[in-house]
């Protein structure tokens, strides 16, 4: 089967479609000339495809190249592979066990580990320490960085992480002190109000903990002291009284 011949046919009836691409309308941009193969993200050199030409495509770039080329082509129908089942792209398309099985395949046998000589040269470099990252050295240079922060600056750290809406609301939420908080009294009788992200650093209990007490002994802790929640943070400025 003449490959090149299909994969043509398929982009110039995506173009001739005229498509614009639209919030959630289900297309996807390919490039027609894939960037790892020296494409560029000229408009010349983009379509529109529904997902299922697009996983289409990349099946036929893996069959329309060979060597190294080939290779990165098996990778990039792997990757898609993987977030069209579990990925942002998964209410989209669905691929077949077997074509995910194919795919899975394809990259076990093209990957580093099945090739002796790619492997042996990968592990010589990473001893001799010519790769920038390592698992032990990336670990505990994490560790040093994140024992020097402050509470303040672990909170800044996670905000600029990858977290979803919902996680970066409620982590501005504890910041700005919108947090579910308790009453806590001392054997002194002195009361005191602690937020759900000190219960840790002040009573060295965790959250559940508290609330397990709470529930189930009212409240009282093993040390004398009694707690109680006054506000529950559920979340958009609001908050619940118990």
């Amino acid at each position: 089967m003449n490959y090149q011949y299909v994969y043509n046919n398929l982009i110039n009836n995506a173009l001739t479609m005229g498509r614009a691409k639209k919030t959630n309308d289900g297309l996807d941009r390919h490039h027609i000339i894939p960037k790892s193969l020296g494409g560029s993200n000229d408009k010349s050199n983009l379509v529109l495809l529904t997902g299922k030409e697009h996983y289409l495509a990349h099946k036929l770039l893996v069959k329309m190249h060979i060597g190294a080329d080939r290779k990165k082509m098996i990778y990039a129908l792997w990757w898609m592979s993987k977030t069209k089942i579990t990925g942002k792209h998964s209410n989209k398309t669905r691929i077949t066990s077997r074509d995910y099985e194919h795919s899975r395949k394809l990259f076990i046998e093209s990957n580093v580990n099945g090739d002796p000589i790619r492997k042996e040269k990968f592990k010589k470099n990473r001893t001799a320490g010519l790769y920038k990252y390592d698992d032990i050295s990336m670990g505990k240079s994490l560790s040093r960085t994140l024992a020097k922060l402050t509470k303040e600056e672990l909170k800044e750290r996670m905000l600029n992480s990858t977290m979803t809406a919902d996680q970066k609301a409620r982590a501005l939420a504890i910041q700005r002190g919108k947090a579910s908080s308790i009453e806590v009294t001392h054997l002194d009788g002195i009361t005191e109000i602690i937020f759900s992200d000190q219960v840790i650093e002040k009573l060295n209990l965790t959250w559940p903990q508290i609330k397990y007490r709470l529930h189930a002994h009212n409240g009282l802790l093993l040390d004398g002291r009694v707690v109680k929640v006054i506000n529950k943070y559920t979340g958009g400025n609001k908050w619940k009284k118990k």
